[in-house]
């Protein structure tokens, strides 16, 4: 069964990124024991008469690492806001030409002509004559 993959950098949700910091955190302890075990047989198969001094050494690297990367993070600087990528909209367009548009109406009365065959009724529709009942 494979699982949801969230991309860590886009997610926002606090919540979120708790359950999965507290997911990884488990999964790093986990991981950290199976080493741990796996360095005590390797000692123990190889031989080494002090396996918890080697053991306590791979535990104490791996503190000391972890240490480390935290403080890191503690001390880095916040995560600066994205710029603005280019996307959809209005853009500037000095290179092209300025072109002036006038734009003119003839007169409403110009235009307006009785339609053939048609009359204008009191609702102020035109319906054709033939259509008007009594």
């Amino acid at each position: 069964m494979r699982g949801i993959v969230v991309p860590l950098t886009e997610e926002r949700d606090v919540d979120t990124l708790r359950q999965i910091s507290l997911l990884l955190e488990r999964e790093n302890q986990r991981l950290i024991t199976k080493n741990l075990q796996l360095t005590a047989e390797l000692a123990r198969l190889r031989g080494l008469p002090e396996v918890a001094q080697l053991t306590f050494a791979v535990e104490q690297t791996l503190q000391q690492t972890r240490t480390a990367i935290l403080e890191r993070a503690a001390t880095a600087p916040a995560a600066t806001p994205r710029p603005p990528r280019p996307g959809h909209g209005p853009r500037e367009q000095p290179a092209l030409p300025a072109v002036e548009v006038r734009m003119s109406c003839p007169p409403i009365s110009a235009g307006v002509r009785p339609v053939a065959g048609r009359s204008r009724s009191s609702s102020g529709s035109a319906k054709p004559p033939s259509a008007s009942r009594r």
